[in-house]
């Protein structure tokens, strides 16, 4: 810990760390930064979401496990727009809303489980590819504030698959599937909820859409090389990843053609947009690329490993996902975004345990 506090304060004599309570590191979406520095973290395990100030206090603790008015079994995704806080259970299918002081206000039902479910301008994104029992023609939607209207906005030949393995029923049989990479459509959100972008998993493309419109503002488009699954490896962490399985079900294996052309993408805090690129067997490297609204390529701000691990930002302040190893505790650290690289590096997170969460349905 001494360790820790050193390496900060040779970076920023400004900064300032909070603690969680979640004992794995946190990653994208679990972290939400306010318009006033408030930030709320989502902490899975007790079915909570955690609001602090700007100052880093604890504020609020919001929900609780269990199925009624304000309460979440399996929460998944939260977001914040028009002063509330949204968090998506995937097992009841509810999206409850909080005014900012966390009191509960009203919950609306989802169309389904396992949705890639986004907020933008007076409404939501989503994808169902995701869902349990997968539909013959996935589709991206947009759709109102109570989900009672929708809009086709892409229909899809093929949704992917999403990284790891799973075991469902159906009601007759019961299906295993294990894929080792995420290829599904990616969906980002410019900060403002005010841009969508949408990308294809066999090219590098990306549709622009109006999120108040839905219409399509600009298609992006680059020339990539496809790089050929690589087979081998997926056996590597196929053997991984079932090692435990004392069932020994018959898993279908998910191996795409090719890696798909983005790995990861993401909308920074000035809009610029950020992608990661598959490049063959992943390790540890990265192959960003930076490119401005408009598609046109820029400079990266920051290096790939501070987007990475940056949660939001308020005024001159970077909120940076931090990992006490000795305790094992998940953080929020906030430095001068200026000192956000320098951060970084000062500070890796250690971990040596198996991070994730794990779901069980029997429709």
């Amino acid at each position: 810990m001494l360790v820790l506090l050193w390496c900060l304060m040779m970076v920023d004599a400004d900064w300032q760390t909070t603690e969680t309570g979640v004992f794995q590191p946190l990653g994208s979406g679990e972290v939400v930064v306010r318009p006033d520095g408030g930030f709320y973290v989502k902490n899975f395990n007790d079915s909570q979401v955690r609001f602090f100030n700007a100052d880093g206090k604890l504020e609020k603790t919001i929900g609780r496990k269990g199925k009624g008015p304000g309460e979440f079994t399996y929460p998944v995704s939260i977001f914040f727009d028009d002063d509330r806080l949204y968090v998506f259970d995937v097992l009841t299918t509810k999206v409850s809303a909080f005014n900012a002081a966390g009191d509960f206000i009203e919950s609306v039902t989802a169309p389904g489980r396992g949705l890639r479910l986004h907020k933008v301008e007076n409404g939501w994104v989503y994808g169902d590819w995701g869902s349990i029992g997968r539909p013959e023609t996935p589709t991206f939607y947009w759709a109102d504030m109570e989900f009672k209207q929708k809009e086709t906005l892409v229909s899809l030949q093929d949704g992917g698959f999403s990284k790891g393995s799973m075991v469902w029923s159906d009601g007759s049989k019961t299906i295993a599937e294990f894929s080792p990479i995420d290829n599904r459509p990616i969906i980002a959100i410019s900060p403002d909820g005010k841009r969508i972008y949408f990308s294809s998993i066999e090219t590098f493309k990306i549709t622009v859409f109006d999120a108040a419109t839905r219409k399509v503002i600009r298609t992006i488009s680059r020339e990539e090389p496809r790089i050929p699954f690589d087979e081998d490896w997926a056996e590597e962490r196929y053997q991984d990843s079932i090692s435990d399985d004392r069932e020994k079900h018959d898993y279908k294996k998910n191996y795409p053609e090719y890696f798909p052309p983005m790995r990861e993408m993401e909308v920074a805090y000035d809009g610029t947009l950020i992608i990661d690129r598959w490049r063959g067997r992943p390790d540890k490297n990265h192959y960003p690329i930076a490119l401005s609204p408009e598609g046109e390529e820029v400079q990266l701000k920051h290096k790939y490993a501070t987007y990475l691990r940056l949660a939001g930002v308020w005024k001159d302040k970077a909120y940076i996902f931090i990992f006490n190893e000795d305790d094992e505790e998940a953080g929020v650290a906030r430095c001068a975004l200026k000192d956000a690289d320098a951060f970084v590096e000062a500070n890796p997170i250690v971990f040596e345990g198996s991070a994730g969460y794990s779901i069980s349905i029997s429709d």
